[in-house]
């Protein structure tokens, strides 16, 4: 039973991986689908593309613009820079995020072209396999719908979003009445 392992002499002068020195066959390795960070908007998850440049950002001051839509929240200075700010969940639920002591922001490529969106909750990391990719769309919010890449299930939806044709839709229909 032991005559796959190595001596401890024979282990330290052994060029091999310490994880190789027992022989527990073929390397298993699990290839994903998405691999990164999501937030959750009441029983629909987000996904943060993983390229994207973001932070979360804490008591940030929002300025609301009067007679904007109830999903856009105004502008907010960071840094030197002016950000459109967002109730994701508004938007594609319609239904806001319930009011909370201390607000946090997804600020999504805080530099030029950036945006931040509410968070209900703290941003956590995900991964979904091949097998958790779904096909059917039933349950994406119409809103969202044009705007998703992909399309996981795990203890509800999460989508991959195209942040940018999203928010550049968004910002099409930010007309401001009086």
């Amino acid at each position: 039973m032991t005559d796959h392992l190595l001596s401890p002499v024979a282990a330290l002068d052994s060029q091999a991986p310490a994880r190789l020195m027992l022989d527990d066959g073929p390397e298993q390795r699990t290839e994903y689908a998405f691999q990164g960070h999501g937030f959750a908007l009441d029983k629909l998850g987000i996904l943060i593309p993983p390229q994207a440049r973001c932070e979360v950002v804490e008591s940030l001051q929002v300025c609301p613009l009067p007679g904007a839509a109830d999903w856009f929240l105004g502008m907010a200075q960071l840094r030197g820079y002016i950000l459109p700010v967002f109730d994701l969940q508004r938007l594609a639920l319609g239904s806001g995020t319930a009011p909370q002591r201390l607000r946090r922001f997804l600020v999504l490529e805080p530099q030029q072209k950036g945006l931040a969106v509410l968070l209900p909750a703290m941003p956590k990391r995900l991964q979904f396999s091949a097998q958790q990719q779904m096909d059917n769309q039933a349950g994406v919010p119409p809103r969202l719908l044009p705007h998703c890449r992909n399309l996981f299930y795990d203890n509800g939806l999460w989508l991959e979003l195209d942040f940018d044709g999203l928010f550049s839709q968004m910002a099409k229909q930010l007309v401001v009445t009086h």
